[in-house]
């Protein structure tokens, strides 16, 4: 379906990275397509660290980092100190937020681009919380069934 007068830029995304309030956004030649800003109406990672639920930093900071293959077609996420969680279910890009609490990581909403890609299985995007056990993420959805594992990246 064709939509006039509609910027499809964001139709190239093949990953992204979140800095700060900014989501970039990268093509599959690892080229900077774009970027999309938080609105003002969601929380901010600072607001999340300072509020009352534990964060990444505070709770393990073992967990902060990549998890997953970073490859097309593959899932991946990467975790910051500060609460914000980016990475791709292998298809398309996947932003949101997290919180740590009695072991269990809870995805706040997460965002995420609608490609339709062949073959891959875009089951990460139906997270809502994850264990972790040593160098393996479970990955849970909103029934708390299991839907996939990440593994630590090297």
């Amino acid at each position: 379906m064709a939509c006039e007068d509609v910027d499809t830029w964001l139709s190239g995304a093949a990953s992204g990275r979140v800095k700060d309030s900014t989501l970039i956004i990268y093509d599959t030649d690892g080229s900077r397509i774009g970027e999309l800003k938080r609105s003002s109406d969601v929380p901010s990672a600072t607001t999340q660290a300072t509020s009352s639920a534990p964060v990444a930093g505070d709770a393990n900071p073992a967990l902060a980092g990549a998890w997953g293959v970073s490859e097309q077609g593959k899932p991946h996420l990467t975790f910051t100190d500060a609460g914000t969680v980016s990475g791709s279910d292998g298809c398309n890009l996947i932003a949101g937020s997290w919180k740590l609490a009695d072991g269990v990581v809870t995805f706040g909403q997460l965002v995420s681009t609608l490609m339709a890609c062949d073959q891959v299985d875009t089951w990460l995007g139906g997270a809502s919380t994850a264990t972790v056990s040593g160098a393996t993420m479970t990955v849970y959805d909103n029934t708390d069934a299991k839907i996939g594992t990440l593994e630590r990246a090297s």
